[in-house]
């Protein structure tokens, strides 16, 4: 029975594992090779349903269509005859049918990894976006639990994280920082059971003129008599 209890308590936690997995991606390695791995958001929303227009009638979904009209003729007009126009530097940049798309085509989506440098050199403020976790994914690439946890083995060794580009379709690339975390056990008295497992800590790191220095007028004047007695009277007021 107690075996019986251990499988269904192991089952309800691997399907609340899988409802937090945000995305299963490949990593594409330097070397050719890809690494399927499964996003994991360390904080799950909740988020409120949102209200949805029905036909008072029949109760049937309502959906809306935007059509353009021509200003001089009335005729609709399709997507090859609209274009968009920017104002740069005081003129007017035109793009015709297509060609924003164009600009904004990264590539192929996909994670890849860019490079390694030294994990002393990340730091808190280079964080700019809620952080996720990453583990292996044999469901994206096969043999992915061992290639990851040998990765993560090196790297760990060697002291060091991965820089890698992150480019979803239809949006613009960010640049990931994946700092590897070793398995860690509970002792065998205590059952042995897995407190960390195998993954990549995964965080956003800003573009470089998302950093500055920002200068602060900072007045060295020593305060007066008056402004210490001041502050004295309201320590008292409030200890009182």
């Amino acid at each position: 029975a107690s075996g019986e209890a251990g499988a269904v308590h192991a089952l309800v936690r691997r399907s609340a594992a899988r409802r937090l997995v945000r995305k299963r991606v490949a990593l594409a390695l330097p070397s050719g090779q890809k690494i399927g791995l499964a996003l994991v958001n360390l904080v799950q929303k909740k988020h409120k349903p949102a209200a949805r227009t029905v036909d008072l009638r029949t109760n049937e979904l309502i959906v809306r269509s935007v059509r353009r009209l021509c200003e001089k003729t009335t005729a609709f007009l399709n997507e090859f005859q609209l274009g968009h126009l920017f104002f740069v530097g005081g003129t007017i940049a035109t793009f015709e049918p297509g060609e924003k798309a164009k600009l904004a085509d990264f590539g192929d989506a996909g994670l890849r990894c860019i490079g390694f440098v030294p994990a002393a050199e990340l730091q808190p403020y280079h964080m700019v976006g809620a952080a996720a976790f990453a583990t292996a994914s044999n469901e994206v690439a096969s043999g992915s639990a061992g290639a990851c946890r040998a990765l993560i083995t090196q790297m760990a060794a060697k002291r060091v994280a991965m820089v890698a580009s992150w480019v979803s379709k239809g949006g613009q690339p960010r640049l990931l920082a994946l700092s590897p975390q070793l398995e860690r056990r509970a002792p065998r008295a205590a059952g042995g059971i897995v407190e960390l497992p195998f993954g990549f800590h995964v965080a956003r790191l800003p573009y470089s003129d998302d950093l500055r220095d920002v200068p602060l007028a900072v007045s060295r004047a020593a305060p007066s008599a008056e402004a210490v007695d001041a502050a004295r009277e309201v320590g008292y007021s409030a200890s009182s």
